[in-house]
């Protein structure tokens, strides 16, 4: 399966497991300006706030590095910028999802932002849906991170994109025929548990409708 198809599987199942839910708006307190870019706003301990370490290990979207930000972290810093729903629990990893409509967080066209936790409330994935420009996008993560693949049709503008940082991955994923897409920010066990709940609901499906025939 192609990294275009294991992350649109991601990204709607993520989705789907948020939607089902009754969300509850959260709204977290506001964050000291005075440090530096990139170093924790609070002194890290077991259930405290974490954001991201100085510097950052791996990818951190919005200043909350995947892999170790944490729930009461990106409450605090991202729900004093936008309205946070608690939007269910994840499918892959049995923690909380966080949800936006991506207003207040400063990117421009963000029309969705979904963070995934795992069960310790640890920040394993973050999903940013915006419209389609994935050219440029890369371009921009590309000074951030290091490429690993890019499969883009440069004239039509659509395809997939992948990058790396630490124990991270960034991926971008611009469906033919949409005019949004997706930047999915993840750890890498995340990413390989996520692609082999894809496969293995792929293979799924297509036992049955072989069994159907």
């Amino acid at each position: 399966m192609s990294w275009m198809n294991k992350v649109l599987i991601l990204s709607l199942a993520l989705i789907v497991v948020a939607c089902g839910k009754t969300t509850a708006t959260e709204k977290g307190g506001q964050i000291s300006s005075d440090g530096t870019a990139g170093k924790p706003v609070q002194t890290e301990t077991a259930a405290g706030p974490r954001l991201s370490r100085d510097p950052a290990v791996n990818a951190s979207p919005l200043g909350v590095e995947i892999g170790y930000a944490n729930l009461s972290g990106v409450k605090q810093k991202l729900g004093s910028m936008t309205s946070l729903s608690e939007a269910g629990t994840s499918e892959h990893t049995g923690g909380k999802i966080l949800m936006s409509d991506g207003q207040g967080l400063g990117v421009d066209g963000l029309t969705k932002f979904i963070a995934v936790f795992d069960k310790s409330e640890t920040l394993v994935a973050v999903i940013m849906t915006m419209p389609k420009n994935v050219n440029s996008t890369y371009s921009k993560l590309s000074e951030k991170y290091k490429p690993v693949s890019k499969n883009v049709d440069e004239f039509m503008g659509f395809g997939t994109a992948k990058l790396e940082k630490g124990d991270s991955f960034i991926v971008l994923e611009a469906p033919h025929l949409s005019f949004a897409m997706d930047v999915v920010y993840a750890t890498k066990e995340f990413m390989a548990t996520s692609e082999r709940n894809a496969a293995e609901t792929r293979a799924k499906n297509e036992q049955e409708q072989k069994d159907k025939l």
